[in-house]
């Protein structure tokens, strides 16, 4: 009698899992497994497992930069003035695809020493009203400051010692990771003109009224222009959607969660004009520049 064989079918290897998602707030589970955390014991006596000398101050949000000329990604790309950099995963990317949520102003008047590659802070503001002087921590009005009054130096050109700077926070749509990008001197004006465009006074109410459109109800791609000396890049916003309802109800939650950091000043004003720590080499950090400072020739 003849045996039968029977051939074993080609086991299918398991699917990978699927990395977790990251919403840009707290999703419905975890919100479930805080209140049974928070049901089971009382304030705060929970041991969060963090050494007492460690506290949010020492935390800074993500950045996005720009106008880096030193340095590869981690793929081997060279950074270039018109390419973002994640000095984090430490990847490059022409666009973004983003959500805008929170802006922050500031002042500050600084002086850079090119020799020591040193800045040094006369002055800072941290909500453009008042000032305070960093070497006597004496106070000044910035309204009618003479620092923050355009002027011509001496090579002629108009010049300003204290400028703003406009700290966005922002999402990033193709990581659901929350991210900071600074728009200063020559690069404020994209923000400015966006916000003015797109958001001041375009909400209108039952009442007839006008309000600010809320900086997360719209979607919006970022990019940047080169110069035509290709030295330095400003950033462009692109508006290209209206963010859907449950989105913007975790932008809401998102800005809540981190509308303290960056509110602190001394978290990013002063890390923003220190040396990029960019990979092989680093780099001038964001738009920290004057284009005049540029040989157009």
């Amino acid at each position: 009698m003849t045996r039968a064989t029977t051939t074993a079918k080609p086991t299918t290897p398991a699917a990978p899992a699927a990395p977790p998602s990251t919403a840009l707030a707290t999703p419905s589970d975890e919100a479930a497994a805080l209140a049974a955390l928070n049901a089971s014991v009382e304030g705060d006596e929970v041991y969060d497992g963090f050494s007492e000398s460690m506290g949010s101050d020492q935390f800074r949000l993500p950045r996005r930069l720009f106008n880096q000329s030193k340095g590869t990604d981690v793929d081997g790309n060279r950074l270039v003035p018109d390419v973002y950099y994640d000095p984090i995963s430490q990847r490059s990317a022409k666009t973004i695809d983003a959500i805008l949520i929170m802006e922050h102003t500031t002042r500050a008047f600084t002086t850079y020493d090119e020799d020591t590659e040193e800045t040094t802070y006369i002055c800072m503001s941290n909500d453009c009203v008042t000032g305070i002087e960093q070497a006597t921590q004496r106070t000044r009005t910035c309204k009618g400051c003479p620092d923050a009054a355009w002027k011509k130096n001496a090579k002629g050109k108009r010049s300003v010692n204290c400028d703003e700077s406009y700290y966005v926070l922002a999402v990033d749509m193709a990581t659901r990771e929350p991210f900071v990008i600074l728009f200063r001197r020559t690069s404020a004006s994209a923000i400015r003109t966006h916000v003015q465009r797109h958001h001041f006074g375009k909400r209108e109410l039952p009442d007839g009224r006008k309000a600010n459109m809320p900086l997360y109800w719209r979607r919006v791609r970022l990019s940047l222009e080169l110069s035509e000396n290709g030295k330095y890049a400003v950033p462009v916003i692109e508006v290209t959607g209206v963010t859907d309802p449950a989105t913007a109800d975790m932008c809401r939650e998102t800005l809540d969660a981190y509308r303290s950091i960056l509110t602190r000043a001394e978290d990013h004003s002063k890390a923003e004009a220190a040396p990029a720590a960019a990979a092989n080499g680093g780099g001038t950090p964001n738009t920290d520049f004057d284009p005049e400072d540029f040989d157009r020739s």
